[in-house]
C-alpha cells in the first residue's frame, strides 16, 4: 500500500502554515512521520508532496498533522493522498511497522486486560479479574469510573444461611478504585437491587426533582412549590424540612386534589409520565395522621345522633333517649337491638325541681331490645302527680 487515499477523509490547512487538519480516517492506523501528504486528489499525486513531522490522533476520526515546512496555499475540506514509499526510506520498512503494529494489537486484544482505545477516555475488557467472570471497565485519563462485572455474589440472609448469586453488576467508583454497586441484577430469578442515593434541593416554587440522579430527594426550606420540573418517567422519593405549601394543579397531581402545606419530616412518592407531569402517588404526615380526617362511617361508626345510637368499630354500642310520660312504669324500646348483652342502663330525672320536691326513676328489667322505667315525684312527703321526663343512656354489645 505505498500510496494511500481514504474515500472519505479530507484535509484542511491555512496557507502559510504547517498545521494539518484531517477528518474522516483513522490516523493511528496508516500515517507515520516521515511519510508524505499532497493536497487536491485521492487518485493521483497532484502537486507538492509535504513531509509529515508529527501525527497528533483525534480518537478514531481524524486529527491534526504537521508538515516539516509551511503550506504556501490554502485548502479547506479537500482530499488528499498519502504517500508511504518515503517512510523510513524503503516500503519494505513500513510493511514491517504495519505488521509490528498488528502483532502488537493482536497482543493486547488477546492479553488478560484490553484496552480498546489508549485515549483519554478508556474501555477495558478485563477477561481474568478475580472478582469477575467478565468485566468492561470505563476510565478516563487513567482513572476507573466504572464498570460492568459479572461476579458471584455471595451473601447470608438475616436468620437464614449462607448463599450465592450469580449476578451482573453496573459499578461505579467513587474514589476510583472501590466499586460501589449502583444496580445488581440477579441473573438467577431476575430480580434487581439499585443503589437509591439522595440529592439536596431548596424549596422554590419549581423543585426540579429529575435534574440530580438520585432517586431520594431533601427538600429544605419553607416556599410554595407548583412544580416538581419537566423530567419524564422519573420517580421520587422525597422528604421536607419545613413548611411548603404544593399547589395542586396538571402538572403536580396531589392526592386530595387540593394544595398541601407539608410539616417537617413529612414524606411522599411522586413519579412523572410521559408529559412530564409530576402525579404524587403516596404522602405521609410526620405524625402518622391521615392528609384528611376521615367521618365517622368511615371509620366504622353507625348510626348517629339522629337516630339516638352509634356502634363503634369494637362492637361497643350506645343509646340514649328522653321519655316523658305519665308516672306510671313504662317499658321502653331501644332504638336497635343490642346484638349480644346489656352493659349498663342509667336514667336521669329531667326537671326543674320546686320547694320540698323530690324526683327519683329506676330501671329494671332488662333485654336487648328494651328496659322498664319507675319514676316518682313527692312533694312535702307526699307523692305528687308531676310531669317528670327522664334521659337516659344505655351501653352494651
Amino acid at each position: 500500500m505505498p500510496l494511500y487515499g481514504p474515500s472519505t477523509a479530507t484535509a484542511t490547512v491555512a496557507a502559510n502554515t504547517n498545521v494539518v487538519t484531517i477528518t474522516g480516517m483513522d490516523l493511528n492506523a496508516v500515517v507515520q512521520q516521515g511519510m508524505t501528504i499532497s493536497f487536491g486528489a485521492r487518485d493521483r499525486a497532484v502537486g507538492d508532496a509535504w513531509i509529515i513531522n508529527t501525527v497528533i490522533p483525534n480518537g478514531t476520526n481524524g486529527g491534526t498533522l504537521t508538515t516539516a515546512g509551511s503550506i504556501p496555499t490554502a485548502y479547506n475540506s479537500v482530499p488528499f493522498l498519502i504517500d508511504t514509499r518515503g517512510f523510513n526510506g524503503t516500503d519494505s520498512s513500513f510493511a514491517a511497522a504495519v505488521s509490528l503494529k498488528l502483532l502488537a494489537t493482536l497482543s493486547t486484544l488477546l492479553g488478560t486486560a484490553t484496552n480498546l482505545f489508549a485515549g483519554s477516555r478508556q474501555l477495558v475488557l478485563d477477561k481474568v479479574a478475580s472478582t469477575a467472570i467478565g468485566r468492561i471497565a470505563f476510565a478516563i485519563a487513567g482513572r476507573t469510573w466504572g464498570d460492568f462485572a459479572q461476579r458471584s455474589f455471595a451473601y447470608t440472609p438475616t436468620g437464614g444461611q449462607a448463599a450465592t448469586a450469580e449476578t451482573l453488576a453496573v459499578r461505579a467508583f467513587p474514589d476510583g478504585a472501590t466499586p460501589t454497586d449502583a444496580i445488581l441484577v440477579n441473573l438467577a430469578t431476575g430480580g434487581v437491587d439499585t443503589l437509591a442515593t439522595e440529592s439536596f434541593m431548596q424549596a422554590a416554587s419549581m423543585v426540579d426533582l429529575g435534574s440530580a440522579p438520585d432517586m431520594k430527594t431533601f427538600i429544605n426550606g419553607s416556599s410554595t412549590i407548583s412544580s416538581f420540573g419537566p423530567a419524564k418517567n422519573k420517580v421520587r422519593f422525597v422528604i421536607f424540612s419545613g413548611s411548603c405549601t404544593l399547589v395542586h394543579s396538571s402538572a403536580l397531581i396531589l392526592p386530595t386534589f387540593s394544595s398541601i402545606v407539608t410539616q417537617p419530616g413529612d414524606t411522599l412518592i411522586a413519579a412523572s409520565g410521559p408529559d412530564g407531569a409530576w402525579r404524587v402517588r403516596h404522602y405521609q404526615r410526620s405524625s402518622g395522621k391521615a392528609l384528611v380526617a376521615p367521618s365517622a362511617t368511615e371509620q366504622g361508626y353507625v348510626g348517629n345522633a339522629g337516630t339516638n345510637h352509634v356502634t363503634l368499630p369494637n362492637g361497643l354500642r350506645m343509646q340514649w333517649g328522653l321519655y316523658a310520660g305519665p308516672l306510671d312504669d313504662v317499658v321502653v324500646l331501644f332504638p336497635i337491638a343490642f346484638n349480644a348483652t346489656v352493659l349498663s342502663i342509667s336514667a336521669t330525672p329531667y326537671r326543674d325541681l320546686g320547694f320540698n320536691e323530690i324526683v327519683s326513676c329506676a330501671v329494671s328489667t332488662q333485654t336487648l331490645t328494651s328496659f322498664r322505667l319507675s319514676r316518682r315525684a313527692f312533694t312535702s312527703g307526699q307523692p305528687a302527680p308531676v310531669d317528670l321526663a327522664v334521659w337516659w343512656l344505655a351501653i352494651g354489645y
